[in-house]
């Protein structure tokens, strides 16, 4: 399935979105960045394992026990974002942007920091990094 839109305060708790194609449509860019917003919504417990989530805005989102295993998140954004014990194995965050997000419990192993930002980020030291790249 292909997504591009507003999904502010949305409920999504317990959703399953797996392999779905999430990301910034960039063929369209004259009309601004088309990409998929979540902001301020409830995706506790959502699987989104296998999708493409690029440039995704999830601030003030709450991913709590969230599943993105696996999951395309090249340079999406997460301010104020609740990632609480969220399963990001094997997970692009490439040039991702975080502020005053919380890491605490996640599993990271094997996900690709590589040049991301991190501001005010805190619970990594709780979280699973084996393998993970680019992380402070």
């Amino acid at each position: 399935a292909r997504l591009i839109g507003d999904l502010r305060r949305t409920d999504l708790s317990a959703a399953k979105l797996t392999a779905m194609d999430a990301a910034a449509d960039m063929k369209n860019q004259g009309m601004g960045l088309m990409r998929t917003t979540l902001a301020s919504a409830d995706a506790r417990g959502a699987d989104f394992s296998a999708a493409d989530f690029s440039r995704a805005d999830f601030s003030f989102a709450d991913l709590t026990a969230a599943k993105l295993h696996g999951t395309r998140l090249f340079r999406a954004e997460f301010a104020g974002t609740r990632l609480i014990d969220a399963d990001l194995r094997g997970a692009d965050l490439r040039e991702a942007k975080f502020v005053d997000t919380d890491f605490s419990g996640a599993d990271l192993s094997d996900a690709d920091f590589s040049g991301a930002s991190f501001r005010g980020v805190r619970g990594l030291d709780t979280a699973i990094t084996r393998g993970a790249r680019g992380l402070p």
